[in-house]
């Protein structure tokens, strides 16, 4: 059975040894950080227990903006995932986390930047898994709200700095929701399974663009990150099965380090 850290037992570990476990199993934190253990532990225990919200606590406005938009666009990420094998239930289930949890503030924050409200958009997908829609027609909805969102952020006129911590967020906030699924050494919550993997591709979709970007140091930065998130596709295996991996989520507590690391010299 494979070892899950939870982010309670992280908080209970002591500092030597936490930190040390997680070099030994993530050697290339070791080169990013070789005399910094305190900044590693501080990265592997941050986020607190409250998921998603822990992720963004402390953040600046616009980092929290930012955040919850790539939250909104991962929740629905992983109920169309959910929908396409067959968890119909638990997909509309899904969809409809984000209007619960964050909605009003995602609202207020476009509002305050003259953005467009995408809500239409996002209940569009949803409607379409409730009323049984083919795949293909869920994934077009899905499609025009991921653009909706990717307007909304406009993130050609985000700072990089802002735009990285965003990207830290969303991976810290997978970390936790990968966590919280497992229990026992099962995943006893496929709906929080299926938010980590979602946090952790829009991550990877951010970190290619800004691999991208002019400024040398936020590419180098950028190119760094999306180097190290394949390491967390081992507490995932293969996502098209309907049995899931129950894996470690230090794995990805880890990668969260490595993007936090990577990207201090960032402006």
């Amino acid at each position: 059975m494979t070892r899950v850290v939870t982010l309670k037992k992280w908080t209970t570990l002591a500092l030597t040894g936490a930190t040390a476990g997680l070099v030994v199993g993530h050697p290339a934190l070791a080169q990013i950080a070789p005399d910094r253990p305190e900044t590693l532990w501080f990265a592997a225990s941050e986020g607190g227990e409250g998921g998603e919200s822990g992720a963004i606590e402390g953040a600046s406005p616009d980092v929290a903006h930012l955040t919850r938009l790539a939250l909104v666009e991962g929740h629905l990420m992983a109920a169309v995932n959910l929908y396409a094998k067959g968890m119909t239930d638990e997909a509309v289930g899904l969809a409809g986390h984000p209007e619960a949890e964050m909605m009003d503030e995602v609202r207020a924050g476009l509002a305050q930047r003259a953005a467009a409200d995408f809500t239409p958009d996002l209940e569009a997908v949803s409607e379409a898994m409730y009323d049984g829609a083919p795949q293909a027609e869920v994934d077009a909805r899905m499609a025009q709200l991921s653009r909706a969102i990717a307007t909304a952020a406009n993130a050609d006129n985000v700072p990089l700095r802002v735009r990285f911590d965003a990207m830290i967020a969303l991976l810290r906030a997978a970390a936790g929701e990968y966590a919280g699924s497992i229990e026992n050494g099962l995943v006893s919550d496929p709906m929080a399974y299926h938010e980590a993997y979602g946090f952790i591709r829009i991550a990877e979709r951010e970190a290619g663009a800004l691999s991208g970007y002019d400024d040398p140091v936020a590419a180098k930065a950028a190119a760094r990150i999306t180097a190290a998130l394949p390491e967390t596709d081992a507490a995932f295996g293969d996502m098209a099965e309907t049995t899931l991996l129950a894996g470690d989520a230090s794995l990805l507590y880890a990668v969260a380090a490595q993007a936090e690391f990577a990207s201090a010299a960032v402006k």
